[in-house]
């Protein structure tokens, strides 16, 4: 027999219970085999179903850690779907300095597949708010009987604006869902605080963190996942508690079987959302913006984006100021912390220094600080400009939508999700970039590589798209 305590508020009537025996699910228990005490009161079990479709967020990590993992995890989220209850929906998010919501719900196990093995991995990791948001797309499917949400990633949260206290209320108050977590090694080894925080995600539900030790190991656990989430019960009961938080213990009983264990997930009252303290700002960065010659350059936005969590700062709303003739800034009005200092006047030829092709001619990051400490930002040469499209090649007709990836070899990545015919990207001159790109219906194309033009010139770039069904036919034969 097992037993499971939990508390609830008088409105729920509903359990959702995974019935386990060493590991394994228990299927085929019946209203008669569940036993439940309200308050020590035992109340009638008015049914209980099996097979009950959920809403599932796949929350895949793309930070930079997780740069050649993609490809197994893609294909372990689509045998997980393949695996599913036919009836279960899928979205996938995934986050590196924020969560973006790549695919909404679907059961095609491609889409899925393709979704996330076209994730390039760079930035850092907003592990919270990409909880948080997905708990937000579950709670407003109000359709949906059972949710869940399986995190797949291998670092600590570094970027997000909240903390792991708001991120659990916001769970809870999102109808508690089922919280998985499959961790992979971070090339730096996974911290005695990572592990405390995925269980600190994953207790509330009654699920559990797996931690396996390479890409390959995902797809088994994923299955079992699938196979768990399958094999639940859903247990409905006259709920006549009197108290605001009851006491709900939940028994199983099954034949042959002496070590059952039971986990349930029930939605507990609404909880006020911690208030963060208010944020102190009274630090300055103070520089100078300069260019290859180490001469000033007038006219630029120089942006501090912070490097710690939580922090107060509105999402795309970072502290930011025009350098002067002089090429000077001051920013004021800071919190005390570090800082990445970006530039930007894509106007003027000068793409964001956010921009990875652009990244390594930051100066480290700076602290901010009352005195106002100093700061050098140095810009590159101004941009070449590729106009890209892209095209059904078995068709010549040009694709509406589609992302695109280019490569440089020395590293940079740019990643546009969702990129229009035509549009203008800003790129190093006289660059060697591998261009791929990619469509709803198309795997992502082979890299093609082009020569950049000079700084402030302008090429166009044509990548062909093979549709699904063609690419198959092809690579049977």
């Amino acid at each position: 027999m097992a037993q499971q305590s939990l508390t609830q508020s008088p409105a729920q009537a509903t359990a959702i219970v995974t019935v386990t025996d060493h590991g394994r699910p228990v299927t085929g228990l019946k209203a008669e085999d569940f036993t439940l005490y309200v308050d020590g009161q035992k109340l009638p079990i008015t049914s209980v179903a099996s097979n009950v479709p959920a809403c599932i967020g796949l929350i895949i990590d793309r930070s930079g850690s997780m740069r050649g993992k993609h490809a197994a995890i893609a294909s372990a989220m689509g045998d997980l779907v393949r695996a599913s209850n036919a009836d279960d929906n899928f979205f996938v998010v995934s986050f590196n300095d924020d969560p973006f919501l790549e695919h909404d719900f679907t059961r095609d196990p491609v889409a899925i597949e393709q979704t996330i093995a076209s994730a390039e991995a760079r930035g850092g990791t907003a592990l919270y708010d990409a909880i948080i948001a997905s708990t937000d797309h579950l709670a407003e499917n109000k359709v949906c009987s059972k949710r869940a949400l399986l995190i797949v990633g291998d670092g600590e949260d570094n970027s997000s604006r909240k903390g792991l206290e708001y991120t659990l209320a916001s769970l809870r108050n999102g109808e508690n869902p089922f919280v998985y977590v499959i961790w992979l090694p971070h090339p730096n080894g996974t911290s005695h605080r990572a592990e405390s925080t995925l269980k600190a995600l994953t207790e509330p539900s009654g699920r559990a963190a797996y931690f396996v030790k390479n890409p390959d190991e995902v797809r088994k656990t994923a299955l079992r996942i699938a196979e768990e989430l399958k094999s639940q019960y859903t247990i409905n009961y006259a709920a006549t508690a009197k108290s605001a938080n009851p006491d709900i213990k939940i028994e199983a009983h099954a034949a042959g079987h002496k070590d059952l264990a039971i986990h349930a997930n029930i939605a507990g009252p609404k909880v006020s959302l911690p208030v963060p303290a208010a944020a102190v700002r009274n630090s300055c960065i103070a520089g100078i913006v300069v260019d290859e010659n180490r001469k000033p350059v007038a006219g630029m936005n120089v942006e501090a984006f912070p490097l710690f969590s939580p922090n107060s700062y509105a999402k795309d709303s970072y502290p930011s100021i025009v350098s002067d003739e002089k090429g000077k800034f001051k920013i004021t009005d800071l919190e005390s912390g570090t800082y990445a200092l970006y530039s930007s006047n894509e106007a003027a030829g000068y793409p964001s220094t956010r921009n990875s092709f652009y990244r390594t001619v930051n100066e480290l990051p700076t602290q901010a600080t009352q005195k106002c400490s100093s700061a050098v930002v140095k810009v590159g040469p101004k941009a070449a400009r590729l106009k890209i499209k892209a095209l059904d090649a078995s068709t010549g007709a040009p694709l509406a939508n589609f992302g695109v990836s280019l490569r440089e070899q020395s590293g940079g990545i740019l990643v546009i999700q969702r990129a229009t015919p035509g549009q203008e990207v800003l790129v190093p001159p006289h660059a060697d970039l591998a261009i791929s790109a990619w469509s709803y219906g198309f795997p992502k194309s082979q890299y093609i590589v082009v020569t950049t033009p000079g700084s402030e010139a302008s090429e166009d770039v044509t990548v062909q798209l093979t549709p699904r069904a063609a690419s198959s036919a092809s690579s049977d034969r």
